[in-house]
C-alpha cells in the first residue's frame, strides 16, 4: 500500500514537472515570435524615418 502511495506521488510529481516545462517552452516560443515581429516593426520605423 505504501509503494502504491510514493509510485502515484513521484508519477504526478512527474506530471506536473513536465507540464511546467511544456508551458514554459511555449511561453518562450511565443516571446522568440513576439521579439522577431517587434524587430520587423522597428526596422520598418526606420526606414521610414530614414526615408522622410
Amino acid at each position: 500500500m505504501m509503494f502504491t502511495f510514493v509510485f502515484l506521488f513521484l508519477a504526478l510529481f512527474l506530471i506536473l514537472v513536465l507540464e511546467t516545462m511544456s508551458m514554459y517552452r511555449d511561453r518562450h516560443e511565443m516571446m522568440l515570435k513576439q521579439t522577431a515581429l517587434l524587430e520587423e516593426i522597428r526596422d520598418s520605423v526606420k526606414e521610414v524615418s530614414e526615408d522622410a
